[in-house]
C-alpha cells in the first residue's frame, strides 16, 4: 500500500489537494515541496499565532500553579477554586499544546503546499504587495448570477435598487391580495405572476461570465526574491467561516509560495497551472488596486464587455439582505371559509 506521503510525492503542480480542510479539498494545489524554517523566518500571520499561543500557553501554567496553591491550602474554598482554576488551566493547555503542534509541526506547511493554489500580481514594491484573485463559492453547483434590466446589464448596486422597487410596489398593490387568497394555489399564482417575471428581467445565472471571485491586497514584504510591478507570483490561500446562504467563504488567507521556497522551477510550474483567464482577470484588476484597501476582501464582477467591477465585501453582503416579500418563508396567510378563519402556512419558494 502506497502511503500518504508516496501519494503526495506523486502529485503535480495544479492536481486535485490531498487533504481536506474546512471540509473540502482544494480543486487544484501546489504540491511542491516548501521548507518550514523558511515558512518561519517570513511567514508574519505564523510568529504571530505563535507567539499569542506561547504566551496563552505560560498564562495556563501559571493558573495550573495557582490551582494547586488553592489546593494546598486544604480549606473548602480554596479546594473548590483550585478545582475550577484548575480545570481552566487544563483546557487552556490542552488546546494552545494543540495550537503549537499545528504551527510548528506540518500543518502550517500544508497550507502551503495542499491547500487551494492561486495567481497574485504585484502592484506595489514599496512595500512588496500583490493582489490576489480566488473563486471562494464553497459549491462547485452554485448560482453564479449576472444583474440585467431587460437586455441592458446593469450593476449590483442597480439591481438591488431594482429589487427595492419592485418591492414597493408588491407592498402596496400585490401583498393584500396574496393574504387574503382565496386558496393557497390562488396565493402561489398571485406570487409566482409578479415575482418570476421579475426575476427572468432583473438577472440570469452565468458561471462562466462570473463566478464567485474575490479579490486581496496582501503585503509580501522583503527577502531573498526579486520582483517589480506587474509580475506574476504563485500563491496558496486559506478559508474559513462559510457563509452557508450565499454559499461562499467569509475569510481568504493570501500565502505567497515564496515564503515556502526558493526553488523557481516548482514556483514556475505552480504558475503554469493556474488557468489564462484567472492571469488575464488578474491584469485587468491590477489598475484598481489603489481603490482597495490592504487585506480587504472584494468581490469581483467580470462583465462580458471586458470590464471588471469590484465591491466590498461586506457592503455586498449588506446589500444581500432580503425583506420578506421577496422570500415569503413562514409567512402566514388567513382567509374566511363558512365564517372560520384558517391560518395557512405558505411553501418556501427560493428565486
Amino acid at each position: 500500500m502506497i502511503s500518504m506521503e508516496k501519494q503526495k510525492e506523486q502529485l503535480e503542480p495544479g492536481d486535485a489537494g490531498s487533504v481536506a480542510k474546512n471540509g473540502t479539498r482544494a480543486e487544484r494545489a501546489a504540491h511542491i515541496r516548501v521548507e518550514r524554517k523558511r515558512i518561519w523566518k517570513y511567514d508574519r500571520a505564523l510568529r504571530h499565532d505563535a507567539k499569542n499561543a506561547f504566551l496563552l500557553l505560560a498564562v495556563g501554567v501559571g493558573l495550573a500553579a495557582a490551582a494547586a496553591a488553592l489546593i494546598w491550602c486544604l480549606t473548602w474554598w480554596g479546594i473548590v477554586s483550585g478545582v475550577l482554576v484548575g480545570a481552566a488551566a487544563g483546557a487552556l493547555l490542552w488546546f494552545k499544546i494543540g495550537e503549537l503542534r499545528y504551527l510548528l509541526g506540518s500543518g502550517r506547511a500544508e497550507m502551503y503546499d495542499d491547500s487551494l493554489l492561486i495567481g497574485a500580481v504585484v502592484v506595489r514594491e514599496e512595500p512588496l504587495t500583490v493582489l490576489a484573485l480566488t473563486d471562494i463559492g464553497t459549491s462547485h453547483e452554485m448560482e453564479y448570477r449576472r444583474y440585467f434590466d431587460g437586455e441592458k446589464e446593469i450593476s449590483k448596486k442597480e439591481y438591488m435598487d431594482a429589487l427595492r422597487e419592485a418591492e414597493k410596489i408588491w407592498d402596496a398593490e400585490w401583498e393584500d391580495m396574496y393574504l387574503k387568497a382565496e386558496t393557497p394555489e390562488r396565493a402561489d399564482e398571485l406570487y409566482d405572476s409578479y415575482w418570476i417575471p421579475i426575476k427572468k428581467r432583473l438577472y440570469r445565472e452565468d458561471k462562466d461570465a462570473v463566478g464567485r471571485w474575490a479579490c486581496k491586497l496582501h503585503v509580501v514584504g522583503s527577502g531573498d526574491w526579486s520582483y517589480k510591478k506587474g509580475d506574476r507570483m504563485p500563491c496558496s490561500s486559506g478559508y474559513g467561516a462559510e457563509d452557508e446562504e450565499q454559499r461562499i467563504w467569509t475569510m481568504m488567507e493570501v500565502i505567497p509560495l515564496v515564503w515556502g521556497t526558493r526553488n523557481e522551477e516548482d514556483l514556475k510550474r505552480c504558475m503554469e497551472a493556474i488557468p489564462a483567464f484567472e492571469w488575464e482577470l488578474l491584469d485587468k484588476l491590477a489598475p484598481k488596486a489603489e481603490e482597495m484597501d490592504e487585506d480587504e476582501l472584494y468581490f469581483v464582477y467580470n462583465r462580458p464587455n471586458g470590464t471588471v467591477e469590484i465591491e466590498s465585501f461586506d457592503e455586498a453582503l449588506a446589500e444581500e439582505e432580503v425583506t420578506e416579500s421577496w422570500d415569503p418563508q413562514g409567512e402566514e396567510r388567513a382567509y374566511d371559509k363558512e365564517e372560520d378563519t384558517t391560518v395557512v402556512e405558505l411553501d418556501e419558494k427560493e428565486f
